[in-house]
């Protein structure tokens, strides 16, 4: 499977997988993790098939409430459905312009959203999709161990 936008070993399809990161990550890239504590993001998967054709799109919002190397960037969905993990790569967050912004799955308007992040799922797993939707990226990130 490919993600776009971020390069990584992907060995089988999966959400509890280890992917590496560079332990002093949040170090390098952001000055203080806590700088992004609260901040409102729109996150949408794009999933292909192994053929490149688009099988399913999904969009939420919400909070960030964690950052760390072991989790993730974490949010607390808006509509109350639990947490959703984006990898620890805060170069997955773009800045959003001011403005409203409609989920294309649900129609829901988001008004000024800090972030956006955007991610293409190639030669995806139909059986993962839902657990994708649910809970995000959701694994356990940093180095791999023995």
């Amino acid at each position: 499977m490919t993600i776009y936008g971020l390069a990584m070993p992907m060995g089988r399809e999966g959400i509890e997988m280890k992917w590496p990161v560079l332990p002093d990550f949040l170090k390098r890239r952001v000055r203080s993790p806590g700088l992004l504590m609260g901040k409102h993001v729109i996150a949408g998967i794009t999933f292909k098939d192994g053929e490149g054709r688009e099988v399913d799109h999904f969009q939420t919002h919400g909070r960030i409430v964690e950052v760390g190397n072991t989790r993730g960037i974490v949010l607390e969905k808006a509509d109350g459905s639990g947490l959703f993990h984006l990898p620890p790569n805060v170069d997955w967050l773009k800045p959003a312009r001011p403005g409203s912004y409609r989920l294309r799955n649900t129609g829901e308007v988001v008004i000024d959203p800090d972030y956006l992040s955007t991610t293409i799922l190639d030669s995806v797993v139909p059986e993962n999709i839902e657990r994708y939707k649910a809970q995000g990226f959701f694994g356990t990130y940093g180095p791999q161990g023995g």
